[in-house]
Order: structure tokens, then C-alpha cells, then sequence
């Protein structure tokens, strides 16, 4: 009998025909590990430093390799006849080039220092700064550095890092070079009147400027290149200064030293009523030391026969430094008036009828008359035959006396007149009637002699009557005026 057949087989030896083998490869990079076997029914266990990795495969693929990646690598192969571990295939990592602290911009003003600086990883580096895209020379070093800078170190400034493992470059840092700080146009300080306004003002250069006043060193005003002062004071005197302050620096203002003079308040004392016989008088005010001016005005004298009768306005200047005012008064002068008499005899020794008629001229009417039998008329009349005596006086109270004479007064007193103005009576006591002919609306103003206003009245009508008897006794101007016509009368009032 014979056995059944049976075939032997004979297995392949399992050998590494061609191991993995080493290298060193960048960060980020991808790598392949290869053996090549002869065997049967072969299985690939991969390690790493003795750690399994990878899959059942001939191959092992890295992909983005990292740094821990690095290490020693083998392959274990199995199959039917044996095991077979390969030569160890070393695998080295190069750090990838990067920037791990980038520049910072810079805002500088000029004459600073500024450095740009970075932090960068990998292998093999080299720097390269660049300023707006052109390389600079001799900046390879991880850091840049401008001593005193200038305007025209303005721009965009980076590097370029390279190394083994590639190159990259750093964001862009911006170099901005502020304007110097500085006061181109002084202020000025000045003396002033009191009451004035005024205005201190600089010009400065610099960036983001702002603005101090300071009085004394104390800070007023507001952020502006001028301050105002409005309606001085004394308490305004002081030194003044300006503190500029900008992102390159601070800067003060030159001193301006500023004066406050007072404005004189000027008082004259009166002068007059005067005549034009009367010899100068010296005029006065306070302060003294100022200028008078005006008809008959001579240095400090007022010379009435030169002023010629009338209301004359003088004027007086009084002056503290810069600072002058005016001010004003008013000197009647009249003059001795001339008279002339008319006389009516009585009709008998012992009879009572005689009279005298007085007429005056010159000076300023209206005129008063006194006889020495008490009348106070131009004319006396019923009178007995004898001497008698008559002074005459104008308004200024220029006096002209006749005697021994027949009573010599005039009649109604009366002054020039406006071909269609007319006061009556006058002299009076009680009431004025004035009729303003074609003036049908105007102002009314009863003057004294030294010309200051006692009564104001505005009218609507041609014809009025003013009541005068509060009025105390004298001499007094009478003036009718609107905007086409101005008339001056004078009146008594007894």
C-alpha cells in the first residue's frame, strides 16, 4: 500500500534587500522612508527610536515634519522564514526660518536715536534691512539702528530674514519724524490805555501744537497761538509768556512785559461870564500839565477881546503816556453895552410926566436896565424933572453906567431875530410865547450862561407857551433847533 503524496515546499529567506536611509530635511517639509525585502507573506513594522509608528507598509511618509519628527528609524520586516530589522536611517530636522518679534513702528522727532530689531528661529541666518524697498548697507544684523535722526529718514523700513530653511520677511515698520518744536514769531508786549483792547500773538512750528498763556506764571486764555485782553484794567499789568508744547519738545515764549496807563479824568473849573474889557484870565483844570485850545485860547490864558463876544467852547487835553482825553467848557463874554437915551422933559417943575427912553447895542441882549428911581424897564417915565442915573448891563453882566442923565432905559428888550422866530415877552416872570414860524416840530432848550441845559422840551406846533416862573431870576439862552435849522435867542427872567 502506498502513502498519500505530500509536496514540500521550501520558503524564501526573509533579507532587507535595500534598507531606509537617513537625511536631514527642513521644518515643514515632507519625507518618505523605503526598504526593499525578499521573503513570503512579508509584514513592515516601522520605529522610531524604538517606538512603532507608521503602518503595515514599505514605505513611511512624513508629511509636514515638525522638529519632534527627528529621530532614528528602522524597519522591522517579517515573513514565513524570519525577521529582518533594518540599518537605522537617522532623520534630522532644520528649524524653518521664521520671525518670532517683529519691528515696532517709530515716531521720533529729530536728532533721536531709534533701533529696529527683530527675533527670528531657524538655521544659517542672515539679515537684510531694506528702507522702502532698497536694500541698506551694512544693515545685516538683526537689529538697525539710526543715530540722530532726519527728516529724511522717513519711511517704511523691514527685513528680510534668510536661512537654510527658506527665507521670509518681517512686517513693515513705519519711521515717522516729528517736527522740532519751535517759536518762529515772538510776541511783543506794549503799554496800553485802560479801557483798550489787546492781542499777544506767536507763531510756532512743530507738530501737534498746543497752546499756554501764562500771566505772572499763572495759566489763562485758551489753546490758541494769540490771547485777547478786552477792556484792560490795571489789574491786567504783569509779564506775560506763552508755553508752545508739541510732540518734539516744549518751548516757552520771550517775556512781554505789558503797562496799563490810566485814561486822566479831566475837571475845569469855571471860567466867566467875562466882557472884552477884561484883561486874560488864566485858565485850570485838573490834571494840569494839559493843552487848552479854542477862540482866544493862548498857551493857559483866555484873552476875551480876542474870543469876540459869545459862547465859546474851549477845549482842554490832558495826556497820562499814551493815554489823552478831552474834554470841554463853555466861557460866555459879552461887552459894555453901547447906549443911547431919549428924553421928554417934564411939563412943569412939579409935574410927574416927564421920561426917558433907553436904547442899547452891543454885547449880548437881551440887556437889563436900572435906574436909580428903582424902575427896571428901558423906559421911565412919570417922572419929575431931576438926575437920574442908568446901568445898563448884558447878559454877561458887562455893565455900562450913564450919569447924572435923564432915566435912560430901553423899551422892550429885544435881540436879532429869525426872519420868522419870535419870543415874547421879555424880560418875563412867568410865561414865555414863542411862535417858530414854518418850524412845525423841533426841540426847545433853556441854556444858562455857562451853558449848561435846565429845560427840554419837544414840540409839534408853530406856537407854544412855556411857563417860567420856577425858573430862578437871570439871563438865559433860548434854543430852537431841528435837523434843518439851529437858532439861539436870549431872554431874562425876573
Amino acid at each position: 500500500i502506498s502513502s498519500d503524496t505530500v509536496a514540500l515546499g521550501i520558503g524564501i529567506t526573509t533579507q532587507i534587500t535595500s534598507p531606509p536611509t537617513g537625511t536631514t530635511v527642513c521644518e515643514g517639509d515632507n519625507h518618505s522612508f523605503s526598504v526593499s525585502a525578499n521573503g513570503s507573506n512579508l509584514s513592515y513594522q516601522w520605529k522610531k527610536d524604538g517606538v512603532n509608528v507608521g503602518t503595515d507598509n514599505p514605505s513611511l511618509v512624513l508629511n509636514g515634519i515638525l522638529s519632534s519628527d527627528a529621530g532614528d528609524y528602522t524597519c522591522v520586516v517579517t515573513g514565513d522564514c524570519g525577521i529582518e530589522t533594518s540599518s537605522t536611517a537617522t532623520l534630522g530636522v532644520t528649524p524653518a526660518t521664521q520671525i518670532t518679534d517683529q519691528p515696532d513702528d517709530g515716531i521720533l522727532c529729530e536728532g533721536e536715536n531709534h533701533t529696529f530689531s527683530i527675533t527670528a528661529t531657524g538655521d544659517n541666518l542672515t539679515y537684510q534691512w531694506q528702507k522702502d524697498g532698497v536694500n541698506i548697507t551694512s544693515a545685516t544684523s538683526d537689529s538697525y539702528t539710526i543715530n540722530s535722526v532726519a527728516p529724511g529718514d522717513e519711511g517704511d523700513y523691514h527685513c528680510i530674514v534668510s536661512g537654510t530653511c527658506g527665507n521670509i520677511n518681517s512686517d513693515v515698520a513705519t519711521l515717522t519724524i516729528g517736527t522740532a518744536t519751535l517759536i518762529t514769531s515772538q510776541p511783543s508786549g506794549s503799554t496800553v490805555c485802560e479801557g483798550n483792547d489787546y492781542t499777544f500773538t506767536l507763531t510756532a512750528t512743530g507738530s501737534n501744537l498746543s497752546y499756554q498763556w501764562q500771566k505772572d506764571g499763572v495759566n489763562i486764555g485758551t489753546d490758541s497761538p494769540s490771547f485777547t485782553l478786552t477792556n484792560v484794567s490795571m489789574a491786567d499789568a504783569g509779564i506775560y509768556t506763552c508755553v508752545v508744547t508739541g510732540d518734539c519738545g516744549n518751548i516757552t515764549s520771550d517775556m512781554c512785559p505789558f503797562g496799563v496807563n490810566t485814561v486822566p479824568e479831566i475837571s475845569i473849573d469855571s471860567t466867566g461870564p467875562l466882557c472884552t474889557q477884561d484883561a486874560a484870565v488864566t485858565l485850570s483844570a485838573s490834571p494840569s500839565g494839559g493843552t487848552w485850545s479854542g477862540n482866544g485860547v493862548s498857551g493857559n490864558n483866555f484873552d476875551p477881546a480876542t474870543a469876540g463876544v459869545g459862547l465859546h467852547l474851549i477845549h482842554y487835553q490832558a495826556t497820562n503816556g499814551s493815554c489823552s482825553t478831552t474834554d470841554s467848557t463853555l466861557i460866555l463874554v459879552g461887552s459894555q453895552p453901547v447906549v443911547n437915551t431919549s428924553i421928554v422933559d417934564a411939563s412943569s417943575s412939579v409935574a410927574i410926566d416927564g421920561s426917558v427912553t433907553a436904547s442899547a447895542s452891543g454885547g449880548l441882549a437881551p440887556y437889563s436896565y436900572a435906574w436909580s428911581n428903582g424902575d427896571n424897564d428901558s423906559i421911565m417915565e412919570n417922572v419929575p424933572a431931576g438926575e437920574y442915573s442908568l446901568t445898563v448891563a448884558d447878559v454877561a453882566g458887562c455893565e455900562t453906567i450913564l450919569s447924572p442923565i435923564i432915566i435912560d432905559f430901553p423899551d422892550v428888550l429885544s435881540q436879532p431875530k429869525h426872519s420868522e422866530i419870535d419870543i415874547y415877552p421879555n424880560p418875563t416872570d412867568k410865561a414865555l410865547f414863542i411862535y417858530t414860524g414854518q418850524m412845525n416840530t423841533g426841540n426847545i432848550d433853556i441854556l444858562n450862561v455857562l451853558g449848561q441845559r435846565i429845560f427840554h422840551k419837544t414840540f409839534h406846533s408853530n406856537e407854544l407857551q412855556l411857563n417860567v416862573e420856577d425858573i430862578e431870576s437871570g439871563m438865559y439862552f433860548i434854543r430852537i433847533y431841528n435837523e434843518n435849522t439851529d437858532i439861539v435867542r436870549m431872554v431874562k427872567i425876573y
